[in-house]
């Protein structure tokens, strides 16, 4: 379940699914089962709307960016005015304006990638496939595409998300799929897959030794030159510490709380 306007993250290796997925929501590809619903309905009798934004490039390079934007609005129903208007409305957004008139094997690989998502946006799209969208592009342009992306999210338009950089997939994403061999391994909001899969790390600087304290609330820890590491479970375990520390009149001077990142989760779950 895709909540209407959020971005939803598809995670696995290579084989899992993911593109079987993609092409299934594109009807490239044929169900065998199942139904797949849009607002409560089969998304395949309703005139539902989606852009793509696929992994291999599919644009023409020895078209101009003009012609190669205005094939695609047409083949997606637009009129020439509608287009004229969408075309000049993200070639102004995404800053390259001055390449209307050339042709695209001429632009650097992050303008194609450019042109690339605005074939997926010219129609409107009630719901966007993004496949690797920051492939080939630099810092500053990872930044403009994840801030025109978080602009569609506030429109309600429903973002699928599939990647292997799993930091942007942590950052960008409402909520996340694992898949593993075309079985779902786990799915939820990033922080409950991190709860339910890794435990959390407190460092922690005191102005006198606690492992009394850590034994007698049967804590797993290391002694280290700075003061503790303490493996925690739960928040719950956290606020337990705090409370029997403040009791014992001991000072934090430092502490810090890390949880496993999605990243590790990855390799240690769909490994």
């Amino acid at each position: 379940n895709i909540p209407i306007g959020s971005s939803f993250g598809v995670l696995g290796r290579n084989g899992a699914g993911k593109t079987t997925i993609i092409r299934i929501l594109l009807q490239i590809y044929e169900k065998d089962s199942g139904s797949i619903l849009y607002n409560g309905k089969d998304i395949f009798k309703e005139n539902i709307k989606i852009g793509y934004l696929p992994e291999e490039r599919g644009i023409y390079l020895k078209y101009t960016v003009k012609d190669q934007l205005k094939y695609f609005a047409r083949l997606k129903g637009l009129s020439g005015k509608e287009a004229e208007r969408n075309i000049k409305k993200w070639l102004e957004r995404l800053g390259i304006p001055e390449y209307y008139n050339r042709k695209v094997e001429e632009l650097s690989k992050g303008n194609k990638q450019k042109v690339q998502l605005i074939t997926a946006l010219i129609n409107d799209p009630e719901i966007l496939i993004l496949d690797e969208p920051f492939s080939g592009l630099d810092p500053v342009n990872i930044e403009l595409f994840k801030s025109v992306f978080k602009e569609l999210l506030e429109k309600k338009i429903t973002i699928i998300f599939s990647s292997h950089r799993i930091d942007d997939v942590e950052e960008f994403c409402d909520n996340v799929v694992l898949l593993n061999k075309g079985k779902i391994v786990d799915c939820g909001t990033v922080r409950e897959i991190k709860d339910r899969f890794g435990k959390k790390t407190m460092t922690l600087d005191t102005d006198k030794e606690i492992d009394e304290i850590l034994k007698e609330l049967q804590l797993d820890y290391e002694k280290q030159n700075s003061g503790y590491k303490i493996m925690l479970e739960n928040t719950y375990n956290i606020a337990i510490l705090i409370e029997r520390l403040v009791k014992s009149k001991v000072v934090i001077n430092n502490i810090s709380v890390d949880q496993i990142s999605l990243n590790k989760i990855f390799i240690d779950k769909l490994s």
